[in-house]
């Protein structure tokens, strides 16, 4: 073989290995992103005497109109330790489709005109408990810098249209403490809480800005039930000024027990006195089971609770207090 011969056959070869390289390493550019799926565990109680007719309405009306919608009914059994306990398992294609796989279904006609009121008018469920979690587990492979990354969610503009709220009872206005800027008030009388439509929250960091009220703090993993309306969610919120345990700081599981059960370490911190119409910084920072809580944007944490009480780790954000104001909302979610 001549010598350029031979040199021209390296040649090509070496064109062919660098476009093969170049090529895979496109395609990985190009590679879709990991969607994992999200398992919704439901345990419900069932009226005395009702399991029967219960199981029947359960497979003959409710399975084949969620599968429509896109979520895939995987589990359906009764219980051997407690004759009344039905649990059931569903599954959401990923984090991103739960909110719309659930409108699908929760929000259809059928849904809304027949189903919902069938189930109110027959009385089935006494009590209804969601679990979320995610596959695959943690000791699974991920893709590269998946870990890393994170996303800013700036809501200071506080669009009530964002929000799942009380129209009677909140308001959003122009700032006075911050210029440019919107400020959402929630009146006096009693608690209430206003949590973001779409956005779903596992890890990540929630900051704002918040003054008055009796009581006043964030709610994180906001869960609320389609069936029976029930609201679920980790609170974390200040006592100021006024407030009979005012200059303490707590956390409690709403929906879960009551906050008087857990006055008292580690749940409840003292804290400097926050004057009553004194504007003040929180962060709070969420993973996994722990959360870390910051006041005046402090280094050192004035409350740490390591291991949260609900067992549902996905949900919304919200603001919640008894006649506090809120502004300068930002959310930073971890995958």
């Amino acid at each position: 073989m001549k010598h350029s011969t031979r040199k021209s056959i390296f040649l090509l070869l070496g064109i062919t290995l660098v476009f093969g390289c170049f090529s895979t390493l496109l395609a990985a550019l190009h590679k879709e992103p990991i969607k994992e799926p999200i398992i919704e565990v439901r345990v419900y109680k069932v009226a005395k005497g009702k399991m029967d007719e219960w199981e029947r309405y359960f497979h003959d009306k409710l399975v084949e109109p969620q599968e429509k919608a896109g979520i895939k009914v995987l589990t359906a059994y009764r219980t051997l330790g407690d004759e009344d306990l039905f649990v059931w398992s569903r599954q959401f294609s990923s984090k991103a489709n739960m909110a719309k796989e659930r409108a699908a279904f929760y929000q259809s006609d059928l849904w809304k005109k027949t189903l919902r009121p069938e189930l109110e008018e027959k009385g089935f469920l006494e009590k209804v408990q969601i679990v979320y979690t995610v596959r695959p587990s943690k000791g699974a492979r991920k893709e590269p810098g998946e870990s890393q990354a994170t996303t800013v969610h700036d809501y200071s503009s506080l669009t009530l249209n964002a929000f799942t709220y009380d129209r009677n009872r909140i308001r959003v206005r122009e700032s006075s403490r911050f210029e440019g800027k919107m400020e959402m008030t929630q009146s006096a009388g009693r608690g209430t809480c206003a949590w973001l439509k779409d956005l779903q929250f596992t890890d990540g960091a929630i900051e704002c800005d918040m003054a008055g009220g009796a009581y006043l703090g964030i709610s994180f993993r906001v869960i609320q039930d389609d069936e029976s309306g029930d609201r679920m969610s980790e609170d974390v919120y200040f006592r100021v000024e006024g407030n009979e345990r005012s200059g303490t700081v707590q956390y409690y599981p709403h929906g879960r027990m009551n906050q008087e059960q857990l006055h008292r370490p580690p749940y409840e911190r003292p804290i400097r006195l926050i004057n009553q119409k004194e504007w003040f910084h929180v962060r709070v920072e969420v993973s996994g089971r722990q959360t870390r809580v910051f006041l005046d944007r402090k280094e050192k944490p004035v409350l740490v609770i390591n291991e949260l009480l609900h067992e549902h780790r996905t949900g919304s954000v919200g603001l919640r207090s008894w006649g506090g104001a809120f502004a300068n909302l930002v959310v930073t979610t971890k995958p």
